[in-house]
């Protein structure tokens, strides 16, 4: 095969631009100067190529690098559009659609065929290097434009009329290219922006495009409606919710026609089915985990699950090495290959689980900056409202309260004199923005942040949870009560029961309410201790070890409680223990997997949907 650095002859000439003096210098190389070839670096433009094909995350680097006319061979810049243009449009890179892309646009014979493009796959580039390699072919690119300019000036110096508007012309052009440094997009006047925001303001108006809904009524007018798209953070310590509100609004999505992607890092897929199929239920999830599901609660969650199978849901979890960032794009252009048209909601839980790149940053923050900054670009791109979910460092467990309530300035005011209702305020929310984990500058550019507060005293013995939006666009911090019911889900808790609720209680009065606290909630309590503390490599061993755990995250829970759920949850470790002999292992590859499935079994040949 001919190599595209010495092309056949007349190859660019005919087929490509053929003024070697165009505007956007694209075919400067052209030029010679005593026949000697302009600089360039072919290999680099094969590494950075080759880099794509093998880490699709990549052309995000580069595209603040590069662009097209930046390429010496003009098969390389054409094979550069197709990523472009693949991209753009959510469609996966490889070989063979890249092909195909060239195909259509008569243009494979014209780089070299799909030899060619087999080639710059054999390239094997260190991707670790690419944006050096990025670099250099900016670099050589700027060089040809100092060559070309040189030359065409050097031809106008011999017919100049006016020696001083010459001279004036020429220092003009060498201070363009000396002061230029520009390798990303072109700027862009206003006034292509106007246009498309006008209409998209029109379709607002029209009720055309709307926010993706939440589950709850009230959250939803602290976000403005609803999810737009954009980036979300919802944020607590343990035992809050954040998981399982997340999943609520999955499911409310979900049953609206949204296509939600749930990704699970904290949880395995066995247990975020039984959370979907306890929430579509209303049986606590918990009991259908620990076995302690009645036959008619398991009958009930047999029935939802015909109607889950038909809901536009999708899990992915992380596979032996981790969940790194770059898996977001790709997991967001599956969905959108999926459903090419309509906004798509994405759930990461949680950021912090989120694993280093091969050959990438290690440290927390850095790996926490690269996936949220890459998520403001991807929203854009694909349509989407991201919503990540993040803890908060352990040191701020118990802030998360009364103490931040208090801090907030969250209040209950009178109504305004047009208004019946009372308004519920947050003074300064300021001091919850950055509550995340090393997250904190990230959610200050988020589109809102969502922090959840757990009330310091109980209703009849449940956990009543603040849901406070302090930030947003185009919208002011608010927030709404919820109830965590029976232990199985949120639902709405009224500010009048708020008002009837004390402050603070004390460690008597928390122990005297603790007998009427539900088992069930013990046992999901027991349940996440003991999976958090396998996670941070401090194991949960004794009943004495999770009350302890749970008291530093602020649980108000009694020792005679955690210790009836402790032998609960050991015995149903026995069982499970008894009744896995001999099996097969099939859930720990489900657990792993990192192929973006519907969450459930297909469904059945006469699936009558969802119910109203």
């Amino acid at each position: 095969m001919t190599s595209p650095q010495e092309p056949p002859e007349g190859f660019y000439d005919d087929d490509f631009d053929s003024d070697p003096f165009d505007s956007d210098h694209t075919n400067v190389r052209r030029l010679r100067v005593h026949d000697r070839v302009p600089p360039h670096d072919i290999a680099a433009e094969s590494a950075v190529l080759s880099a794509v094909f093998l880490a699709r995350e990549t052309l995000d680097v580069l595209v603040a690098i590069l662009s097209p006319p930046h390429f010496y061979s003009d098969a390389n810049r054409k094979i550069f559009e197709a990523f472009l243009d693949l991209s753009k449009n959510g469609r996966p890179i490889d070989i063979l659609t890249v092909k195909i892309w060239l195909d259509e646009r008569g243009l494979l014979q014209r780089v070299g065929g799909g030899g060619y493009l087999a080639e710059i796959l054999d390239a094997v580039p260190a991707i670790t290097h690419v944006e050096d390699y990025a670099k250099t072919i900016v670099d050589k690119y700027r060089l040809r434009e100092v060559i070309s300019t040189a030359q065409r000036i050097s031809a106008e110096g011999y017919t100049a009329i006016d020696p001083a508007a010459f001279v004036d012309g020429a220092r003009s052009e060498f201070d363009r290219l000396l002061t230029s440094r520009r390798t990303s997009s072109p700027i862009r006047h206003l006034s292509e922006l106007l246009d498309p925001a006008l209409a998209r303001a029109k379709d607002r108006k029209m009720g055309v495009e709307k926010p993706i809904p939440v589950a709850h009524p009230e959250r939803a007018q602290c976000l403005a409606g609803g999810y737009w798209p954009g980036v979300h953070f919802l944020i607590s310590g343990t035992g809050a919710g954040k998981s399982q509100l997340a999943i609520e609004d999955c499911l409310h999505a979900a049953s609206c026609g949204v296509p939600v992607l749930y990704i699970g890092l904290e949880l395995e897929a066995f247990q975020v089915a039984l959370r979907f199929l306890g929430e579509r239920s209303r049986v606590s999830w918990s009991k259908l985990y620990l076995g302690r599901a009645s036959g008619e609660q398991i009958a009930q969650a047999e029935y939802v699950a015909a109607e889950l199978r038909d809901m536009p849901i999708y899990t992915d979890f992380a596979g032996p090495s981790g969940w790194p960032a770059s898996r977001l794009r790709d997991a967001l252009s599956q969905l959108r290959e999926l459903h090419p048209t309509g906004p798509l909601m994405v759930v990461l839980d949680y950021l912090q689980l989120v694993s280093s790149e091969p050959g990438g940053p290690k440290e927390l923050r850095e790996r926490i900056g690269a996936v949220a900054y890459s998520a403001r670009a991807l929203s854009v791109e694909f349509d989407a409202a991201l919503v990540i979910v993040s803890s908060t460092a352990r040191a701020n467990y118990g802030a998360m309260g009364g103490d931040a309530i208090k801090s907030a300035g969250i209040e209950i005011k009178a109504p305004n004199s047009d208004s019946f209702s009372p308004r519920k305020v947050v003074l300064n929310p300021d001091v919850l923005v950055g509550a995340g984990k090393e997250s904190g500058e990230i959610e200050a550019s988020a589109d809102s942040v969502t922090v959840l507060l757990r009330w310091p005293a109980r209703y009849e013995g449940e956990r009543v949870v603040l849901s406070v939006t302090v930030k947003g666009r185009a919208m002011g911090a608010s927030w709404c009560a919820l109830l965590f019911d029976r232990g199985t889900r949120f639902v709405p808790f009224s500010v009048t029961q708020m008002e009837d609720l004390p402050e603070r209680q004390s460690d008597k009065q928390a122990a005297a309410g603790r007998p009427e606290v539900p088992d069930q909630l013990y046992d999901e309590l027991v349940a996440q201790a003991v999976d958090e503390g396998a996670r941070n490599g401090t194991p949960i061993t004794s009943a004495n070890k999770c009350e302890k755990h749970l008291r530093a995250a602020g649980e108000k829970v009694t020792r005679e409680k955690i210790q009836q759920a402790w032998n609960r949850f050991k015995e149903n470790q026995v069982e499970n223990s008894a009744g896995s002999d001999g099996g097969t292992g099939g859930s720990e590859t489900s657990r792993t997997s990192t192929a973006i499935l519907p969450n459930l079994s297909e469904p059945p040949p006469n699936s009558e949907g969802n119910r109203a």
